[in-house]
């Protein structure tokens, strides 16, 4: 889920898994409650961006996909 500072839920944010080297493996839009879906993901390691108009992107690192 994709929220601002305050916590609102952000609609129509640009979120993206990232391989390590930063590298774009897929790319999603969250719906009016802030909540996006990648199709499928392969156990690993990767990053998530999310971004949006009104505020600054947001990357979250070293996050591991289990099987």
């Amino acid at each position: 889920m994709v929220r601002d500072s305050r916590g609102t839920p952000q609609a129509d944010a640009v979120v993206e898994l990232l391989r390590p080297d930063l590298s774009v493996l897929e790319r999603a839009r969250t719906d009016e409650s802030g909540r996006y879906r990648f199709a499928a993901v392969a156990p690993g390691v990767y990053e998530v961006k999310a971004s949006a108009e009104l505020f600054l992107p947001t990357l979250r690192e070293n996050l591991h996909i289990l099987n």
